[in-house]
């Protein structure tokens, strides 16, 4: 299966109109660099555009006595090369050709201009994908995000076999005197697609399409399992508790907001937007009009507390969610909204709508940090203590038994629940049954994919988002019979 973590998906259709494409890379897990990209414009089974490129990456290696390399160039008096002697045997590219091709830098900007928006058709495309998403970051600043169409995967349908893109040719009876070289291999690739879609679109019984539908449903689920799973564990570097503890002892604002981009909430009266602006700049930091990946504050014009959280909540199961959905092609579920609910919504739309906005804000950029008006007055106000300078050293995660936890062990035994419940009761720990600003730890359970969908997923985000002091766990810390 190709697994994919990152935000490209899996297309849940079969295009006729698309982009296939392969490349060719040093080969090598610690200095992993595309150094051929090929790409074919199909419309209708014909060829009506091609891109290919030899690439020289940002990066060389200096040639060692130990270095199995068959041809290399010079810099500055020094042997240098790319790849060693199997992936020039393999590949027929030697040094030479990568030191004289065309800079990374060029040939990502020209590839993304050529590809625009049509879906992507390679052959086992996890690791392709994988080496486009590390070179989009280096050159363009942002993920490569495609649907994509694995021939890999087409053919596991059909014959359940893991065919290399070699035997799947020769299944087909598709010539295969060039081999391992990007352009070549992209053009065998899109004739395979072609065979092995007319087996699916031909398919009188269905059983194909059927195959490929659910093989696509799984494939989905799976990458958004894994990327909850990457997510949750990105939530413990959000833990800000310690920096708003020192905004409300010592003060000391000019540490914590300088060179900081700060979004204010649009609820502020002008009068108070001001104060806020002048605070900003005066700190070193930096108002903006958006929210993106370098915002680093949310400053509100409300405090949120664990009541606020608790009708947030609510809210969006039967507002916000609703919304989300119905707008959502690949969902049609009407989804019934609870009549009281939706009384509460509309008698703070404003609040609530903001609300939102933080929750998906923090969802998709990860670091926000909200802090009220009146928490940025407060600190402000303490004045600058040249003697209290916060130690961002110490703001990892300090683990205590005698900690309060809240358990979220969906997927787990009772069994284990049990052990787990024992060992951390025995050691001090408190469980609690309330997730709210008291608790510390939460521990996640074996489906741990679970938690990113579930009203306590809501509820953490906006503690940890407001400072509250909040740590995920796995349950394998606990569940052992005995802690030593």
């Amino acid at each position: 299966m190709s697994f994919i973590v990152g935000p490209s998906k899996f297309s849940t259709y079969l295009p006729n109109k698309y982009v296939v494409i392969d490349l060719e890379a040093t080969g090598n897990s610690k200095f992993n660099y595309i150094i051929e990209l090929s790409a074919i414009k199909i419309d209708n089974n014909e060829i009506v555009d091609e891109f290919s490129h030899l690439i020289k990456p940002p990066d060389f290696r200096y040639v060692g006595d130990t270095r199995k390399v068959s041809s290399f160039s010079i810099k500055k008096n020094r042997k240098i090369f790319y790849i060693d002697s199997f992936i020039e045997k393999l590949t027929g590219i030697d040094n030479k050709m990568i030191d004289n091709a065309t800079p990374e830098s060029i040939v990502i900007k020209k590839f993304n201009s050529f590809i625009q928006n049509n879906i992507i058709v390679g052959h086992g495309m996890a690791n392709d994908i994988h080496l486009l998403n590390n070179a989009y970051n280096r050159v363009l600043g942002i993920d490569f995000v495609c649907s994509f169409v694995d021939t890999f995967e087409l053919a596991l349908i059909i014959d359940n076999v893991e065919y290399s893109l070699v035997n799947l040719c020769t299944k087909f009876g598709i010539d295969n005197k060039i081999i391992h070289r990007a352009r070549s291999d992209a053009y065998r690739t899109y004739l395979c697609y072609e065979k092995l879609k007319k087996i699916i679109n031909d398919d009188s019984e269905g059983v194909f399409r059927e195959g490929f539908d659910n093989k696509i449903n799984s494939m989905i689920a799976s990458q958004r399992n894994n990327m909850n799973r990457k997510r949750i564990k990105k939530f413990n570097g959000m833990n800000w508790s310690r920096i708003k503890k020192f905004l409300e002892s010592v003060g000391n604002l000019e540490d914590i907001l300088y060179e900081e981009n700060i979004f204010v909430s649009n609820l502020m009266t002008d009068r108070d937007r001001k104060k806020i602006k002048d605070i900003v700049e005066y700190c070193g930091g930096n108002i903006s009009d958006t929210i993106d990946d370098n915002t680093g504050f949310f400053i509100s014009n409300f405090n949120i507390d664990i009541d606020l959280i608790d009708s947030f909540t609510q809210i969006y199961r039967n507002v916000f969610e609703h919304t989300e959905k119905n707008t959502d092609s690949e969902i049609s579920d009407e989804i019934e909204i609870d009549i009281e609910v939706d009384k509460i919504y509309h008698s703070n739309s404003q609040k609530y709508d903001e609300l939102y906005l933080i929750y998906s804000s923090i969802l998709k950029h990860n670091r926000i940090k909200v802090i009220s008006f009146e928490d940025v007055m407060n600190s402000y106000n303490l004045g600058y203590n040249p003697h209290r300078v916060f130690d961002e050293s110490l703001s990892s995660q300090t683990y205590d038994n005698t900690n309060n936890f809240y358990l979220y062990l969906d997927g787990t035994n009772k069994s284990n629940v049990d052990i787990i419940k024992k060992n951390i009761i025995d050691k001090g720990g408190h469980i609690k049954t309330v997730l709210d600003e008291s608790i510390e730890y939460i521990v996640l359970g074996k489906k741990d994919n679970t938690f990113i969908n579930s009203n306590e997923f809501i509820k953490f985000i906006f503690l940890i988002s407001t400072g509250s002091s909040i740590f995920i766990v796995n349950e394998s810390r606990f569940e052992k019979k005995s802690l030593e």
